[in-house]
């Protein structure tokens, strides 16, 4: 069950890095206005919190798709069970995963949406302004690093899933060609009983 749980956490890690970069691309190609508002008045708060409001909100929207998804999936997974799948009926989605969902979707928005907050909102939009916008400016190492990192983060985390993944499907493996320790599997009986 952990490693499923790590499996699942490091998937989303990736994607969240994917979105926080293209979020990054996005608030780079919007550092032209966001100069001209901070010039016309708009404090680093007011331009914080708008970058924050469309990261939220991208969170959500993507928390909610996966939600729908997860659920439609489920729906499919009852549809086509096995019959002899043991509590079947108790596969549900209850409130403490959609909220579990929503919590971490809110979670990531918030995480990966303060990078292009503390890289472009703060004071130094006004030198933007100044350098006119240019294309030239934007192709220089210092803005490219917080994306280099990340896409560093992103081939460290796939190189991670990969590694763990081809290690469990090596154990299953060889977990196939243990022998029980007795000659005749069919032939044993187990059962279970309990002593007053």
């Amino acid at each position: 069950l952990w490693v499923l749980m790590a499996t699942i956490g490091i998937v989303l890690l990736i994607a969240c890095a994917n979105v926080a970069n293209l979020m990054l691309v996005r608030a780079e190609g919007r550092q032209h206005e966001l100069s001209i508002r901070a010039a016309l008045g708009a404090t680093r708060g007011e331009l914080a919190r708008e970058l924050l409001g469309e990261s939220l909100l991208l969170g959500l929207i993507g928390g909610a798709v996966g939600l729908g998804l997860a659920y439609a999936g489920l729906r499919v997974l009852l549809a086509n069970a096995p019959a002899n799948l043991p509590r079947v009926e108790e596969i549900t989605m209850d409130p403490v995963v959609f909220l579990f969902g929503v919590g971490v979707s809110l979670a990531a928005g918030l995480l990966f949406g303060l990078i292009p907050v503390f890289k472009y909102a703060g004071p130094q939009t006004a030198h933007a302004l100044r350098s006119g916008g240019s294309r030239n400016a934007s192709a220089s190492r210092e803005r490219h690093r917080t994306r280099s990192v990340l896409v560093v983060v992103q081939v460290a985390l796939a190189l991670v899933l990969l590694v763990g993944s081809g290690l469990m499907i090596q154990t299953f493996r060889a977990l196939l060609s243990v022998k029980p320790g007795f000659t005749n599997p069919e032939q044993v009986l187990t059962l279970s009983f309990g002593i007053p």
